[in-house]
This record gives structure tokens, sequence and C-alpha cells, in this order.
């Protein structure tokens, strides 16, 4: 009943800092229109949303322990409060394909929404991979965006699944 209540307030304050920051008006989020653009990333794009509406991926979800009062990271060891930005933000395990989706940044992108990108804060950072709220993004630069970053954060989440599985079979 405790871990129960702990997981509702949680997704409250998990849905009043990102969601409700990213979502402000009633229209369709951009990943819509990228997708609509872009059909052949479909796939990793509603990956994208899911994570960005609080839902974590079942094969990322067995790659923690939930103690009563909190997670425990079976790749690497780290406790945590927010199991996705955990993986895509600080898991040590992770961090080959989090540079990975960072360089593929850095090249796809103006260096000035880059350097916005990097002078924010953790959870901010966290927040526009997620929504692709960066300001002065083109159509074009926008899709590049979002298309590197689901890319980059599914990669990470196939990491942790390879990762867990070697663990569970150890």
């Amino acid at each position: 009943m405790v871990k129960e209540q702990i997981h509702q307030i949680q997704t409250e304050v998990w849905k009043e800092k990102h969601l409700q920051k990213i979502h402000t008006s009633l229209k369709p989020l951009q990943h819509w229109s990228v997708t609509r653009r872009n059909p052949c990333v479909r796939e990793i794009i509603a990956n994208l949303v899911n994570l960005l509406c609080g839902n974590v991926p079942a094969l990322v979800l067995s790659a923690v322990i939930d103690n009563d009062t909190e997670y425990v990271c079976r790749v690497c060891g780290e406790y945590l409060l927010d199991v996705g930005k955990h993986f895509v933000m600080n898991c040590s395990a992770t961090n080959l394909e989090r540079n990975t989706m960072w360089d593929k940044l850095m090249d796809s992108l103006p260096i000035q929404s880059m350097c916005y990108i990097h002078n924010l804060e953790e959870e901010d950072i966290y927040t526009v991979l997620l929504s692709g709220n960066c300001p002065s993004l083109t159509t074009e630069e926008l899709d590049r965006f979002l298309t590197i970053t689901a890319g980059g954060i599914f990669n990470i989440f196939l990491k942790v699944r390879d990762l867990n599985a070697i663990q569970v079979n150890e």
C-alpha cells in the first residue's frame, strides 16, 4: 500500500515536471508531425512518446530491482528514482550509446542549439531530449533531432535489455 502511494506521488510529480511543461496546449505533440513526415521512424518515436508520458518499457523495468522505497539498477548498481532518466542520462553501462547519440546530435544540429541544450540543468536536458522543445530548430532540424534522440534512446534501452539478460543468466 505504501509502495503504491509512493508510486502514485512520483507519477504525479513526474507529470508536473515533464509533461505539463512540454505539452501546454490542446494539440498533437510535435512527434506526431515528425512521424507523418517520416513514417519509417514511427516505432522509435512512439517509444519516445511513451517515455515522455511516463511509460517506461518493460524491457527496461526488468533491469531494475524494485525495493520498497527505491529502485536499484541491476546493470550498474546505482540507486535511482526515475528509471527512464537514469538509463538515458546517468547509467554508466550505457555511456557508449549515450555518447554516440550526443555525437550524432552534435554533427547534425546547429552549434547554437547544442550550446543551448548543454547549458541546461540535467532535468531540463532530459525534458528537451524527450520533447524536442529546443528553440530555433527548423522543421528539418526538429525531424533530425527527434529521430536521432529516439534512435539513441532506443539503442540505450536495447543495451540495457542485453546487459540485464547477461546479469540474470549469471
